[in-house]
């Protein structure tokens, strides 16, 4: 979702400012590059490692790539505005199906891509773009399972996993969901990132 501050023309209701020219379909615009926070340890300070791209539709499914920078929190609102700006002026807006930004990083090459937003932050280039910073983790962490009843540590406690096909939640749905948690449980819901459901009985 993209915010402006701007204000709104009496005739069109449609915000006055120049990133609003992007395609209007939030599927056709890039609305927040994914990021993964990560301390830098030359800096002790935390950034964000980008990624970019990445649609889903009926003709092709891409997840994004790493795009090979790691910016700080004050390069955050310069970088998205870079990211819009580029993708208004070069994506491929005669083509729906191309109108996404992973198109525009295929044909621009991740290197050339990362260039292109450099410059339009005023930098000479995407070497001026900090690398970004690897991340590396003690112990593996497994990818867990959370279908089903498993036991909690308080003992007498379970949670329980359910699956979401597709991430579609329907109204009765959410009325069912709240009449377990609140008969078996505490009356509380998690709904986890790759929207699979949760709760504590």
């Amino acid at each position: 979702m993209i915010f402006t501050t701007h204000p709104l023309t009496p005739t069109t209701d449609t915000p006055t400012h120049p990133l609003t020219h992007t395609p209007s379909n939030p599927h056709n615009r890039p609305t927040h590059p994914p990021t993964q926070s990560v301390v830098d340890p030359n800096t002790n300070q935390v950034g964000f490692n980008v990624e970019v791209g990445g649609y889903f539709s009926i003709k092709r499914n891409v997840t994004s790539i790493p795009l090979d920078v790691h910016i700080s929190p004050e390069q955050v609102v310069p970088f998205c505005k870079a990211v819009l700006e580029v993708f208004r002026d070069n994506g491929a807006r005669e083509d729906r199906q191309k109108a996404r930004l992973m198109w525009l990083v295929e044909a621009a090459t991740v290197e050339g891509f990362r260039d292109m937003v450099a410059k339009q932050m005023g930098l000479p280039g995407g070497e001026a773009l900090q690398r970004q910073v690897k991340v590396a983790y003690d112990d593996a962490w497994p990818r867990r399972d959370v279908l089903g009843v498993h036991p909690q540590k308080q003992e007498g406690y379970s949670w329980v996993g359910a699956c979401i096909p597709v991430g579609r939640f329907f109204a009765e749905d959410f009325y069912e969901f709240a009449r377990v948690a609140e008969t078996y449980g505490g009356g509380c819901v998690w709904v986890q990132l790759r929207l699979q459901y949760m709760c504590v009985i």
